[in-house]
C-alpha cells in the first residue's frame, strides 16, 4: 500500500528536511507540504491523506487548531505534532487536539522514520524522550475519572503510577508486596481497559483520561 503524507510547517529548512526524509521511505506515494493553515485548508485534496506532520507554532496560527479540525474531518488519519517545545503541558495540549504522536524538531531522521512507519502500521509510538517527560510529569499526579474512559480501581491507579515511574513488574510487586505475576495481570488489565498494546499507548491515553493534568 502506498501512503500519502502531508507536512504543515512554516520553516522552509524543516519542510525541506522532512520532505527529503519522507520521500525516501518505502511505500510513500506522495508528499505535499504547506507553510500556512490557509493554504492547507484551501487544497481540496488535503483531507484525503494518510498521515500529517503538523507544526504546533505556525507564526500567528496555531497548529493545534488545525489538528482539531483535521481530526473532525478525517478521524482515521494519523497526526504527528511537531515542535521545538518540550514542556509537558504543550505536549499534552497536542494530544488533546488530536495528535497521535509528538516529535521535537531536534529528532533524528531515524526517529522520524520509525515514528511514521509505526503509526502507519496502526500501532502507538512515542519517542523515548517524550515518554520520559510525560512520565516525570505523571509522578505525583492524581487520577481523576473521565467519563469517556474506564474507571480504575485504587490498585490499578497505583500500578499505573509506578509504571509511569518506569518500575518493572518485579519492582512494582516488591513495592506493593505483591507477586510479579499479579502485577503482570494488572498491567494487562490496564492495557485492555485503555485499549492499548504498549506503554507508549498507555501514556497517551493516560493524558486524555486526565491521569496527567
Amino acid at each position: 500500500m502506498a501512503y500519502r503524507i502531508v507536512i504543515l510547517d512554516d520553516h522552509p529548512l524543516i519542510v525541506e528536511s522532512l520532505t527529503t526524509i519522507v520521500s525516501l521511505m518505502d511505500n510513500v506515494e506522495t508528499v505535499k507540504a504547506f507553510s500556512t493553515a490557509k493554504t492547507f485548508y484551501e487544497d481540496e485534496k488535503t483531507f484525503l491523506k494518510d498521515l500529517y506532520i503538523i507544526d504546533i507554532s505556525l507564526g500567528v496560527e496555531d497548529g493545534r487548531d488545525v489538528m482539531k479540525h483535521l481530526r473532525k474531518k478525517h478521524s482515521e488519519a494519523k497526526i504527528i505534532a511537531l515542535s521545538s517545545h518540550d514542556h509537558p503541558r504543550i505536549i499534552q495540549s497536542a494530544f488533546r487536539s488530536g495528535a497521535d504522536s509528538y516529535l521535537l524538531k531536534t529528532s533524528s531522521a531515524s526517529e522520524i522514520k520509525t515514528c511514521i512507519e509505526t503509526l502507519l502500521k496502526g500501532e502507538d509510538y512515542l519517542p523515548s524522550n517524550i515518554q520520559k517527560i510525560l512520565q516525570n510529569h505523571l509522578k505525583g499526579q492524581k487520577y481523576e475519572t473521565n467519563p469517556n474512559f474506564p474507571t480504575l480501581t485504587s490498585r490499578e491507579q497505583e500500578v499505573l503510577q509506578l509504571i509511569a515511574e518506569e518500575l518493572t513488574s518485579k519492582e512494582i510487586g516488591e513495592k506493593l508486596h505483591l507477586s510479579e505475576f499479579t502485577i503482570e495481570g494488572h498491567r494487562a488489565t490496564l492495557f485492555q481497559k485503555f485499549d492499548v498494546k504498549n506503554i507508549a499507548g498507555l501514556m497517551r491515553k493516560a493524558i486524555l483520561a486526565g491521569a496527567i493534568d
